[in-house]
């Protein structure tokens, strides 16, 4: 993997754990000193940013804001080049009464002029409430606020829909089982909502809470693949395991049956990561929990755009990493040419060390990498928050 040159731009983040919360700070990847406030003012907790950029040189930053009703906020914000706060926007905030989980995260896409489609958690219960918002300097666009399902929805993910539209998926319960929700938002108001029954038997409830997650990578055609965490699928006491569905740019079903079991070995698999393929599938790692005697490790598919296991690969999941000490907490970078740049935090040596490796699409190591992983930071003390990003050149920029 190619020695990092430099890093474009960083988001500074206080320790979430102090005594009184803290805010939010953003900087420049060479600023010296602690970063300027995102908000005019803080007044509570503000937690789990998201930074998108605005084509421009600065970024829109979402986060959450603790208010006294307990019902978290939902604020968007704007960043300059200088990584200071665009006083025009001064956190627009995007309704407050429709949000399910302060430490769960927001995302943010591109809408047109200047502005930004806002998603977060839905936690209104069975009360039909707003999913998605465009949000500009002025705040949100009442016209767009859109979507008001009927289920709550915790889980989720989103892209951008051509047009300067957007695209939600989110993990719901469509009152007969579980399903998953498709949001359709035209960039000029408006859209469609459908729900696709997964298709597959599933018992019981999740095992699993904060490496629960729902994925989404685009396909050419505008849709997507988009896996999600379900339990015990097959109807056995597997536990948290993970299926894929394909729909297409309307949001119909590709696939028939409409799920692909990604894997429900035995145990939990959860904390999903992926990479498109480059031709309409996709490479997926994930925690596992099926090896007792090795504890949490790491397990990696692949899902042609038919939804076949690939050739190379193997049903249920090949391992990645399976050794003594818990492999979590990874984030993975495509390297262009179908292939997977994984990165991870490693517990082998007794503390936290960062590992990483380079699959390729057929299933074998890059040259020169290992079985189980490389190790990419083991200093002393504690490594943590691994982050990956293509660089464009076949490598990838770790942090």
């Amino acid at each position: 993997m190619p020695a990092p040159r430099h890093l474009l731009a960083v988001a500074c983040l206080a320790s979430l754990v102090l005594p009184t919360a803290p805010p939010i700070h953003a900087a420049t990847a060479d600023a010296s000193n602690s970063g300027t406030p995102v908000l005019a003012s803080h007044t509570s907790g503000e937690v789990v940013p998201f930074v998108l950029p605005d084509g421009a040189g600065g970024a829109f930053v979402s986060l959450k804001r603790d208010v006294a009703s307990g019902t978290p906020q939902r604020l968007v914000a704007r960043v300059n080049a200088d990584a200071v706060r665009d006083a025009s926007w001064n956190a627009a905030n995007v309704a407050s009464n429709d949000v399910a989980d302060p430490i769960r995260a927001m995302k943010l896409v591109a809408a047109p002029a200047g502005s930004v489609w806002c998603v977060a958690d839905l936690g209104a219960g069975n009360a039909a409430s707003d999913l998605l918002h465009r949000v500009g300097a002025a705040g949100p666009t009442p016209s767009d606020a859109l979507f008001s399902p009927l289920s709550f929805f915790t889980f989720f993910d989103v892209l951008p829909r051509t047009g300067g539209g957007a695209r939600v998926y989110a993990r719901t319960f469509d009152g007969v089982g579980q399903a998953l929700y498709v949001g359709l938002a035209n960039a000029t108001g408006g859209g469609s909502a459908s729900t696709i029954p997964v298709g597959v038997v599933t018992t019981g409830n999740l095992s699993i809470g904060g490496g629960d997650r729902v994925l989404a990578i685009g396909t050419s055609d505008g849709g997507a693949i988009v896996t999600l965490q379900l339990p015990n699928v097959g109807g056995g006491s597997t536990a948290a395991d993970l299926i894929a569905i394909r729909v297409d740019a309307n949001g119909v079903p590709v696939w028939t049956p409409a799920a692909r079991v990604v894997s429900n070995a035995i145990r939990d698999q959860f904390e999903v990561v992926g990479v498109s393929d480059g031709a309409d599938g996709v490479i997926l790692a994930w925690r596992d929990k099926r090896n007792t005697s090795t504890g949490d490790d790491l397990y990696a598919l692949r899902l042609t755009a038919a939804g076949t296991v690939a050739a190379g690969w193997t049903a249920n999941g090949k391992a990645v990493a399976q050794v003594i000490g818990a492999q979590n907490s990874a984030v993975a970078a495509s390297d262009g040419v179908g292939g997977m740049w994984l990165a991870w935090v490693d517990g082998r040596s007794g503390t936290n060390d960062i590992e990483y490796t380079h699959l390729l699409g057929s299933g074998a190591l890059a040259a020169g990498f290992t079985p189980n992983g490389d190790l990419l930071c083991g200093v002393g003390g504690r490594q943590t928050g691994v982050q990956l990003v293509s660089d464009a050149q076949g490598g990838a920029f770790a942090v």
